[in-house]
């Protein structure tokens, strides 16, 4: 129907167009017509099925392994285990904490549920098994493991797992330390606004680094909780973030004053 109405068919509507095109080509390609019409003519981005194949793999693997979870403290009554307390004060919060489509981003989030389940399953396997109990500062080192792959593929400098976002992400994020040494954008104000809110994530990496470094994990002791430095940097590290948006308001102002 569109193809036969008067506005498919319209020479004034043609007209239009190529006035259209025209004037695109010598204001914003430099009168390159090639280059004009190849801006203005951009095919769809198509998706690829192996992305939507992964993201239903991994949200179904992550289901089962929230069910093989849950099925595993409860055959073990792991409830009512005598290091259950010692477990879920140190173990358990180690756990809990150019463009992507909303494929790409749901594929990230379910593999990243995906290692985080199976390295939970994994500790408390180790954690009940006869065999593997005095193993005890391998599976101490679960958590470590799992974050510290996850930074390893952040900082990787090679062109894999979505290099340049990784790399977008990275450079925005120094831009937002760096506030107000640098003029700031659209983007650097949004990641900004979104740290703000992860105060908490910020707080478990605090966790991580003092739970590895002045306690002694292989026997859960998390009594560096109680050290005034911990608990003087639980306070800061919660103030940055809101910090670096104040240097980027003030900024912000300076430049448009």
């Amino acid at each position: 129907m569109l193809d036969n109405s008067f506005r498919a068919n319209s020479n004034e509507v043609y007209e239009l167009m190529e006035r259209l095109e025209a004037a695109f080509i010598e204001w914003f390609a430099q009168g390159n017509r090639g280059k004009g019409k190849k801006s203005l003519r951009l095919g769809e981005k198509r998706e690829k099925h192996r992305i939507t194949f992964l993201l239903g793999l991994f949200t179904g693997c992550s289901v089962a392994l929230v069910i093989a979870v849950i099925v595993s403290m409860h055959a073990r009554d792991l409830l009512n285990h005598t290091g259950r307390d010692e477990y879920m004060e140190s173990i358990f919060p180690l756990y809990k904490e150019t463009d992507l489509s909303f494929r790409k981003v749901l594929l990230l989030a379910s593999a990243l549920s995906v290692l985080s389940l199976a390295a939970v399953l994994s500790n408390l396997d180790m954690e009940m098994d006869l065999r593997t109990m005095k193993y005890s500062t391998v599976t101490e080192l679960v958590p470590l493991t799992l974050v510290l792959l996850v930074l390893l593929v952040t900082f990787c400098p090679f062109n894999i797992l979505y290099h340049s976002s990784r790399f977008f992400f990275l450079r925005h994020a120094w831009h937002c330390a760096s506030a107000p040494l640098q003029k700031g954008t659209f983007t650097d104000f949004f990641l900004e606004d979104q740290l703000t809110s992860q105060v908490q994530a910020i707080r478990s990496l605090l966790f991580y680094l003092f739970y590895y470094t002045m306690g002694d994990f292989t026997t859960r002791s998390n009594a560096f909780l109680n050290q005034k430095l911990y608990k003087a940097l639980y306070i800061v590290v919660a103030i940055i973030p809101s910090w670096w948006r104040l240097l980027q308001c003030l900024c912000r102002l300076y430049e448009e004053c």
